[in-house]
């Protein structure tokens, strides 16, 4: 009699612990996962991350132009059409060859149509050969030492420019603008775009140094 007890005790326990198991593994093959995790596509996930990479290596303007992380700033400006004339005064200068080497710089690029807010008068000269040493402050003003993202701009910051004068930062209606000394104020319509010698931030009007007009 006894032994029949312990017998039939343990096949309910057998049972039991049948039923346990397969009720810990149904739906998922492994105890302890949940479905929110069984969903999870590890290959999808790279696949994203790779193609979010590629993005931030390659950058597309309006115009069409490709802005490769791999090139220096001189090979990626001159990809564009609409910075034709900064492209112009860079060649015209010692600037140019500084800008197609390693480095790390920041640069701050006016378009063609910035440079019709400052008058054809003060662009002949800054491509004529006399206005030569103009033409050299006015493109080092645009530059500046080092790597600086528009995420570390702030209102009020004085950015200073390899020609010595500064650009004051300002921030309106969450647009990022940069001024002069002589009231001219530029938007940084493109920012942050990585070149292998630097970053380039595109900009929606021409900045001028101090005595120059």
């Amino acid at each position: 009699m006894l032994k029949s007890i312990s017998y039939i005790s343990f096949l309910c326990l057998l049972q039991f612990s049948i039923g346990s198991c397969q009720s810990a593994h149904s739906g998922n093959g492994i105890s302890g996962v949940s479905k929110a995790d069984s969903n999870i596509n590890p290959g999808h996930d790279t696949i994203k991350a790779t193609a979010a990479a590629k993005d931030k290596n390659v950058q597309t303007l309006d115009d069409g132009a490709t802005m490769v992380v791999g090139n220096s700033i001189s090979e990626n400006l001159s990809k564009s059409e609409h910075y034709s004339i900064f492209i112009t005064l860079l060649e015209k200068s010692t600037l140019y060859k500084t800008l197609g080497q390693k480095g790390s710089l920041t640069v701050f690029a006016p378009s063609d149509e910035a440079f019709k807010k400052i008058g054809k008068k003060t662009l002949n000269r800054l491509m004529s050969e006399a206005g030569k040493e103009d033409r050299e402050k006015f493109l080092k003003y645009h530059v500046a030492g080092g790597i600086m993202r528009s995420s570390t701009f702030s209102p009020g910051q004085s950015i200073s420019t390899v020609e010595g004068d500064a650009i004051t930062v300002e921030v309106e209606s969450g647009k990022t603008m940069l001024g002069d000394d002589n009231g001219n104020k530029a938007v940084i319509t493109n920012p942050d775009i990585l070149n292998n010698n630097g970053i380039l931030h595109l900009i929606d009007g021409v900045l001028l140094p101090k005595g120059m007009k």
